[in-house]
């Protein structure tokens, strides 16, 4: 894996390391993500610990920002609540304070897409979040980059937003984002190989 990611600047992960795994796994993953130090940038979904320990070199960035570059990045990670009680689940109340108290970003990085866009399509219907969109129409970030939805995988526009779930990363799927004054996004498939 660190081969793969030394390609890159930086590394975002939407979360949900998690799940069939354990919190041991989140710190090998994230180590192993690294290009360089920090520039791993990571949200917590719903299936990881909240409290879960993030290794020296990435960031957490619940609630939190980062530059990169010129981009201000933040973070929201987990859901809204799920029937399956995952451990990282909060009301709509809860993630709308989260992401007042963050500000205007140019790049959120949140675990659920926004609400009724192509990212959030599941079998059972839309699932994403209504304070993301609620966000994403208020405060008009450039991009959301988001998870959770395995089979949202998608690019969408919501405004002027760039709406953006590249897929699960266990079937090799990932999105490849260019910001060098134009923004720029590009779904990738590795069928696995190179991640793992």
């Amino acid at each position: 894996m660190r081969e793969k990611a030394s390609g890159y600047d930086s590394v975002i992960v939407g979360g949900d390391l998690a799940k069939g795994g354990t919190e041991r796994f989140i710190g090998e993953f994230l180590s192993a993500a690294a290009p360089g130090p920090g520039k791993v940038l990571f949200v917590h979904g719903n299936w990881d610990p909240p409290d879960a320990v993030v290794p020296d070199g990435a960031v957490a960035l619940h609630g939190r920002t980062q530059t990169l570059g010129e981009y201000l990045v933040g973070g929201l990670g987990g859901s809204g609540h799920t029937p399956f009680n995952a451990p990282f689940e909060m009301d709509d109340g809860e993630a709308r304070a989260v992401l007042a108290k963050m500000g205007r970003v140019d790049i959120l990085v949140s675990h659920s897409p926004p609400l009724k866009t192509r990212c959030d399509r599941a079998s059972s219907g839309h699932i994403g979040s209504l304070p993301v969109r609620e966000y994403v129409e208020r405060e008009r970030p450039s991009i959301v980059l988001s998870g959770h939805v395995h089979e949202g995988r998608s690019v969408d526009h919501l405004g002027g937003c760039t709406i953006v779930n590249p897929g699960a990363l266990l079937a090799g799927n990932y999105a490849e984002l260019h910001l060098d004054g134009i923004v720029s996004v590009e779904l990738k498939t590795d069928g696995g190989r190179g991640w793992g």
